[in-house]
């Protein structure tokens, strides 16, 4: 039986179950951020807070010895196929662990030219606007593999980082809209970068900050199996529940487009259906028609608020009693 370091059996077993339900529904290849989140919580019976992706707030409370725990979940997938979770032990991954706008938290009109200067001002504002004023304890982090078949998943401590402790320098590694960008490694004890121990990177044009987490040796480990679901059968199943509707499938779509940052603001908050465009994976332009939306919907592997109710679905006794009766689930338990 395996050995879980940072989850129970159970909780493995219930976040398991989750994510085959939500891999294997039709309309999605990959799993956004924000239900990863909310499976989490679910699976270990915590309060899921439900803020978007890289907002300060925690996004789980869960009670340990009569106290709350706040969490913020961060998640990250292998790009490539034939990277294995079990060859990442021991390795690092830099994670999207906030947004830092230096110039706003400090009123500045513009960025210091020194780039020390510069990022210690980044992790104060990291430290005092985020870890400190929003009450962070810990970070749960679940790194997904070969096609959301493997996972690996570790907690640490929210730490309050010394700026003192590191150097910045600059750096084109990751650069996006071509801002200034700036990593930082640990010192040694002679005040020396190591420079093999990345540990942050920040964007001016973003405003992101990345950590860089050592993947523990004892990360709990797990795989799981999609299941095979019609995707025409499914559809006729939803729609039998009265699901969506058009002003559930307008919503997903404006709240896809709020949330991109290539999507030109001035568009927002009175853009119709009609002419939305909703940068997901590649263009996708829904049309008027309800069919037409619909299948958009299907296709759209990143439809923010669909998972709740559709995981209910699969994982509520009375749902698992029709989607059998369509073919949809053998019930045997998932693995």
């Amino acid at each position: 039986m395996a050995k879980f370091n940072f989850l129970t059996e159970s909780e493995v077993e219930r976040l398991k179950e989750y994510l085959v339900g939500y891999v294997s529904l039709p309309f999605g290849s990959d799993i956004p951020g924000e239900i990863v989140e909310r499976l989490i919580a679910r699976a270990r019976g915590a309060k899921y807070v439900g803020k978007r992706a890289n907002r300060p707030e925690p996004d789980m409370i869960l009670m340990k010895n009569n106290a709350p725990v706040n969490y913020q979940i961060k998640t990250e997938k292998k790009s490539s196929s034939r990277v294995s979770a079990l060859s990442d032990i021991g390795k690092s991954e830099d994670i999207i662990t906030a947004r830092i706008d230096v110039m706003a938290d400090f009123n500045l009109k513009k960025l210091p030219k020194n780039d020390d200067e510069l990022g210690t001002l980044v992790l104060r504002s990291y430290v005092d606007n985020v870890v400190k004023k929003y009450n962070w304890h810990k970070l749960a982090i679940l790194l997904r593999y070969k096609q959301n078949n493997e996972f690996l998943y570790f907690e640490e401590d929210a730490i309050p980082y010394d700026p003192a402790d590191y150097v910045w320098e600059p750096t084109s590694v990751g650069e996006r809209h071509k801002k200034r960008n700036i990593i930082a490694y640990e010192k040694d004890a002679n005040g020396q970068a190591v420079k093999k121990r990345k540990k942050f990177k920040w964007n001016a044009g973003t405003t992101l900050l990345y950590v860089f987490h050592d993947i523990p040796t004892n990360a709990d480990y797990f795989e799981i199996k999609k299941k095979h679901i019609d995707e025409d059968a499914f559809r006729l199943f939803m729609e039998e529940q009265g699901y969506p509707s058009d002003e559930e499938i307008q919503a997903w779509i404006l709240d896809a487009i709020e949330t991109n940052e290539d999507i030109d603001r001035q568009l927002m908050p009175d853009i119709a259906v009609s002419n939305a465009v909703v940068k997901v994976s590649g263009e996708i332009h829904p049309k008027k028609s309800r069919d037409a939306l619909l299948k958009t919907i299907w296709a759209t592997p990143c439809v923010r608020d669909v998972e709740d109710k559709d995981l209910v679905l699969l994982s509520d006794t009375k749902a698992k009693k029709k989607l059998s009766q369509l073919g949809l689930w053998n019930g045997a338990k998932t693995s």
